[in-house]
């Protein structure tokens, strides 16, 4: 790429086009050599793009986990302070559970004996 400046103004704009031309040969020769830097680059940018990319996903999964570990640990907590409840819910339940039975038995026993009572009724009459 060759640039071509044509200025007609005065002597004292000479350098200012001398100036211009040495400016675009700089800008050739640097767009040039951040090309091959590219190039040389290219590989690390890549190896640098793939580990800040794994990098993230690690933190990511930290967050994630501490988040879940917090919650698990709330959980076993809550859990822990409940269990005193639930046992005495539980034992109680027993209890009236067993009474019922017992209650129950008995009305059997009752019923059974009169249901005797009447068959030998019955029988002698």
């Amino acid at each position: 790429m060759v640039v071509v400046v044509v200025v007609l103004v005065g002597a004292s704009s000479h350098n200012a086009v001398a100036d211009a031309c040495l400016g675009a040969l700089q800008a050739k020769r640097c767009s040039k050599l951040e090309a091959r830097g590219r190039v040389f680059t290219a590989g690390y940018q890549k190896r640098s793009d793939e580990g800040n990319a794994a990098l993230q996903a690690t933190f990511l999964d930290i967050d994630n986990n501490t988040l879940e570990l917090a919650c698990f640990r709330r959980l076993a907590t809550d859990e822990t302070e409940a269990i005193p409840g639930r046992v005495a819910a539980a034992e109680a339940e027993a209890r009236d559970v067993a009474e019922r039975e017992q209650e129950l038995q008995l009305r059997y026993k009752n019923l059974v004996e009169e249901r005797e009572q009447l068959v030998a009724v019955l029988n002698n009459a």
